[in-house]
């Protein structure tokens, strides 16, 4: 590549990058770093009491691991909450709440992101794949599929739970449309052509089929089935409490989930991968197209290996595994893949994606 050409190139790529500022959007980007904890009192000792459990959960969002704070050093650091805080604010509880106060605690992203790659945890970005919720209940009064704004409290505790660790979910509509495809009996039979088809009209990236059963008190059984990039995970959990019974399902998803998305690198060490992007028409899609790939999961640095008349090859050394890589580019489409044969190369070793214009 001529140097002089070259120079020019990087320098106006650099002021280019600076200046823009689009950002990766995938299907739902979420708040990951800010937390709201119920509180008794505005007293310093209370919101003292209360920072390290938003800092830990903070931790499990960010890095996707629920046993991210047995750590030793990041166990320590709970222990120093207020070092990591930005701001925190109060607001009024709903009236007949159980704590009268919302404590609404926002960490710094950057000193979050620090302490966890420190400790070589990977980072899961804010954006997340948008699940769609499918859920029914049987209990004495018979079996029925229920809507988000259901004040059932299986849907208030998988709110809860999947806002803990991070989760966008959406519960369908559950009108006309809806009900002529799906019933309550199509989920306990796990038909999912028929759950699929239903949730074509939501687009979302991932479908979560719950069924639970009430009917014993003692002893509550939930089915799960995650359908996941052509995947179908199947599950049950069961238990004494609803609460728990959830918890255990919602935990199970987002472990599922962040394995694909910031699944670590089979070797624990980093990963280097070439990946090369076409289709881009000037220079300003080459900024766009370095400011996206930096701000992935698991990228720890990119860099450009060569410059072609509409292409450019990436090195990208990561954290997390290439399949993590790729899962995370094809949830937000700005890339899109292209298969070896179409360049007639069978190597398979460098990852080859289509610009996707007006997509930034």
């Amino acid at each position: 590549m001529n140097h002089k050409i070259c120079g020019y190139f990087f320098a106006l790529l650099f002021t280019l990058s600076i200046f823009w500022c689009g950002t990766s959007v995938a299907a739902t980007s979420l708040p990951i770093y800010s937390v709201q904890i119920p509180v008794q009192s505005m007293l310093e000792t209370e919101r003292n009491k209360a920072l390290p459990d938003a800092l830990k959960t903070v931790l499990i969002r960010v890095s996707g691991d629920a046993s991210v704070s047995q750590n030793d050093q990041i166990a320590g650091m709970l222990n120093t909450p207020n070092r990591y805080v930005s701001e925190y604010s109060y607001q009024k509880a709903a009236l007949g709440a159980a704590m009268p106060w919302i404590l609404v605690v926002n960490f710094t992203p950057s000193a979050i992101n620090q302490m966890l790659t420190q400790q070589k945890f990977s980072i899961w970005s804010k954006e997340r794949p948008l699940i769609l919720v499918w859920l029914a209940i049987k209990n004495a009064k018979g079996t029925e599929l229920v809507a988000g704004d259901s004040t059932d409290d299986a849907v208030i505790l998988i709110k809860q739970k999947a806002e803990r660790r991070g989760l966008p979910i959406a519960f369908p509509l559950l009108d006309f449309s809806d009900m002529r495809h799906v019933n309550a009996s199509d989920l306990w039979a796990q038909s999912i052509d028929t759950v699929k088809q239903a949730s074509e009209r939501y687009t979302p990236d991932e479908i979560l089929m719950v069924d639970i059963d009430e009917t014993n008190a003692a002893a509550i059984t939930a089915q799960w089935l995650l359908l996941s990039q052509d995947q179908k995970t199947p599950w049950t959990t069961d238990g004494a409490a609803l609460n728990d019974v959830i918890e255990s399902g919602i935990n199970k998803v987002a472990d599922a989930l962040a394995q694909q998305f910031v699944g670590a690198s089979s070797t624990g060490q980093e990963n280097t991968v070439q990946l090369v992007v076409m289709n881009l028409q000037d220079v300003g899609d080459y900024a766009k197209v370095m400011q996206y790939l930096k701000g992935l999961s698991g990228v720890m640095q990119v860099s450009i290996e060569n410059v072609s008349t509409s292409q450019v090859e990436f090195n990208l050394t990561l954290t997390t595994s290439t399949q993590a890589l790729q899962h995370t580019i094809q949830l937000d489409k700005k890339l899109q893949p292209i298969q070896d044969q179409e360049l007639g190369d069978q190597d398979g070793t460098v990852l080859k994606f289509r610009y996707q214009e007006g997509q930034s």
